[in-house]
């Protein structure tokens, strides 16, 4: 899978899963704009690769953002990443806090691939939305999560019947249980090792296993597959 000569967008790309999915693209020879709400213009670490800010809960920042994807002059891959989530049941909800996820994990999806779209009519491309497990099933207080996750699915699926005429093919990737630095501190020893139980594979993902699938749908060597959500969870969704 050879990236050399691309231009790769992958929005929130500091940490994590994302952070993987960054240095798998850079290892490949592409350039790379990742994203992070904060202002990390000094923090770049190749001449590969650059930062922009982008808060998906501010519209003048997703503008902003929008206009600069010119200076690339061509995008050959977008990674829908970043995103947040709130864990509440129904009856605790606040709407502001489902207008808040659902605006971040769905809505800011749509606004940057339809941003990116006239700059890879020509020559085609590959665009991955990173949804989750919690997309396809779901658990207690998830109701906005698992709205917003499962409304990426269905946007993959619509986006690439709009988009396979210009052969730019669209995908989604549903992880699993990712041992990330987040899960690191957020889950005790005691707790981990109970989900390890529940997950046919007996460990969580590694990030780097989330980004090579990510790598290969947004790679020539996919010129099939629009439109499908692939599970990457050790088989925990099909107990």
């Amino acid at each position: 899978m050879d990236f050399e000569g691309k231009n790769v967008i992958v929005t929130g790309g500091s940490r994590g899963i994302g952070k993987a999915i960054v240095d798998s693209f850079l290892d490949r020879g592409a350039f790379v704009i990742t994203t992070s709400t904060k202002n990390m213009s000094g923090d770049e670490y190749s001449d590969r690769m650059r930062f922009w800010q982008l808060d998906l809960l501010d519209q003048d920042s997703i503008n902003a953002f929008c206009e600069r994807i010119a200076e690339l002059g061509r995008v050959d891959v977008l990674i829908n990443n970043a995103g947040i989530n709130i864990i509440e049941d129904i009856e605790s909800l606040e709407k502001y806090h489902w207008d808040k996820v659902i605006s971040v994990n769905l809505t800011g999806p749509m606004l940057i691939s339809k941003a990116v779209i006239p700059f890879m009519k020509e020559k085609g491309g590959r665009i991955v939305n990173i949804s989750s497990i919690w997309g396809i099933i779901s658990k207690e207080g998830r109701v906005s999560y698992t709205s917003a996750k499962t409304g990426l699915v269905g946007f993959t699926r619509s986006l690439a019947l709009d988009l396979v005429k210009y052969n730019i093919l669209v995908n989604a990737v549903c992880p699993g249980f990712t041992l990330t630095d987040l899960t690191k501190r957020s889950l005790s020893p005691g707790q981990m090792n109970k989900l390890k139980r529940e997950i046919p594979i007996g460990r969580f993902a590694g990030v780097d296993e989330i980004a090579k699938v990510v790598l290969f749908l947004s790679s020539d060597l996919n010129s099939y597959m629009t439109g499908q959500y692939v599970v990457v969870d050790g088989g925990f969704t099909i107990r």
